[in-house]
This record gives structure tokens, C-alpha cells and sequence, in this order.
């Protein structure tokens, strides 16, 4: 389903300091065509490539990335223990960039 053709609905209390003041008008207007291409960025980052393997080294090298990428996307912790996902972030080359949450921290991880 596309996101704009839906109303949006809160299911958890807002933050109202992380995120701005809350307003589900907002949420429902339609977006700006630059941030709808930086939302989907990513997966057209990955489909290109999966495309240019594709047509290099053949469809068995796409399917089996494929595959270990769920593989090691369903490897978790114990309840109530955070997985730091570093085997997928290897995987996906993720590993090399330096954001924002790399030099502050998850708010999560704060108290």
C-alpha cells in the first residue's frame, strides 16, 4: 500500500522533544519529492547493485547474498538483550560509515 494513501495513526506516545510538536495534519499532507527519494535511496542503492552482479557474475551470486543477508538478519540475542546486528552490517557494507548514532549513541542506550 502506499504510504500517502492512507491517514496516519499514533499507536505509541509522541516525543515531543526528540521529534517536534505533533500534528497528524502533517503527517498526512503529501510529501516533498526530494525527501520521497531520500526514503527510497537505499533500496534503489540495492537494487541497482543487485542488478549490476546480476548481470556480471550471473543470478547465483545475488541469490545467495540474498540469502545470507536473511540469515543473518534473523540472528538475534535473548529477550531483553540488544543485538548489535554486526554481521549484517558487515555484509552490507554498513560497517564503514560514521553517522550520527556512531559518535552520540542510540537514545536507547541512555538513561
Amino acid at each position: 500500500m502506499d504510504s500517502t494513501s492512507y491517514l496516519p495513526m499514533h499507536f505509541d506516545a509522541h516525543d515531543t522533544l526528540r521529534n517536534g510538536l505533533c500534528s497528524l495534519k502533517y503527517d498526512a499532507a503529501p510529501k516533498h519529492p526530494v525527501e520521497i527519494i531520500q526514503m527510497n535511496s537505499k533500496n534503489d542503492q540495492l537494487n541497482s547493485r543487485t542488478q549490476m552482479l546480476k548481470d556480471i557474475y550471473g543470478a547465483a551470486l545475488p541469490a545467495r547474498m540474498h540469502l545470507e543477508n536473511q540469515i543473518l538478519s534473523k540472528f538475534h540475542r535473548l529477550p531483553g538483550i540488544p543485538s548489535s546486528n554486526l554481521g549484517l552490517e558487515v555484509l552490507n557494507g554498513d560497517l564503514d560509515d560514521f553517522t550520527f548514532e556512531s559518535f552520540i549513541g542510540l537514545p536507547e542506550d541512555h538513561f
